[in-house]
């Protein structure tokens, strides 16, 4: 039997969360070598395939978050969430690295 897409990921009764964690250390994983470690910090594992997983799954989610409300009210609640770690990052770095750079 057929089930829509809607009815199969609704709630929070799915594993989404438990991948959107693992892609995205999947992503720190290949970011390694270019923060400042000079190589991989696990060199045997490829998880740059992984990486775009992390989008496709967070991407799902955000079209699905976008099409439960009106646009103006979607992109509210999206400023609402990234404004605040926006704002701690740039305070950070104006009041303590700058200063000790």
């Amino acid at each position: 039997m057929s089930v829509p897409l809607a009815e199969s990921y609704s709630g929070r009764a799915n594993s989404f969360g438990f991948l959107r964690l693992a892609f995205a250390f999947a992503v720190v994983l290949t970011h390694t070598a270019a923060l400042g470690y000079g190589r991989l910090l696990l060199p045997g594992i490829d998880a740059g395939s992984l990486t775009a997983g992390f989008f496709v799954v967070s991407g799902f989610l955000i079209t699905r978050s976008a099409r439960r409300i009106s646009v103006p009210r979607f992109f509210w609640h999206r400023a609402l969430r990234l404004w605040p770690g926006l704002w701690v990052g740039l305070l950070f770095i104006g009041l303590v690295v700058a200063p000790l750079l």
